[in-house]
């Protein structure tokens, strides 16, 4: 009560962007660490990870085979977070405005009947 529909906005925009970036960051961060460690896992005792491709129709074909690029996985380390950050301020920007177009004083005097 007090503030203008503005500085309401802002003020709750920023607490939702605030608490969602804390949560991508954090999500990223653990994400990474645990991929890290999964991928130096070795489950089946053998030093070297070696799989039979004998069943695989597209394993015949040398060119068929596709690597992924490391500098690919460093991108998207930046980009998914920062969309998904962006994705939620304006998803918050939308449902604030929404509530919004009462004034809060009125909400609060009105009766229920």
């Amino acid at each position: 009560l007090g503030m203008s529909k503005n500085q309401c906005r802002v003020s709750l925009v920023s607490g939702v962007v605030v608490l969602s970036a804390v949560a991508v960051i954090l999500g990223t961060v653990c994400s990474s660490v645990l991929f890290d460690k999964v991928q130096t896992l070795d489950l089946t005792g053998q030093n070297e990870h070696t799989f039979s491709t004998e069943y695989s129709l597209w394993a015949r074909d040398e060119n068929a085979v596709e690597t992924e690029d490391a500098e690919n996985t460093g991108v998207l380390k930046v980009v998914i977070p920062a969309a998904m950050t962006v994705l939620t301020a304006g998803l918050s920007v939308i449902l604030v405005n929404r509530n919004l177009k009462q004034e809060p004083i009125e909400l609060l005097s009105a009766r229920v009947e």
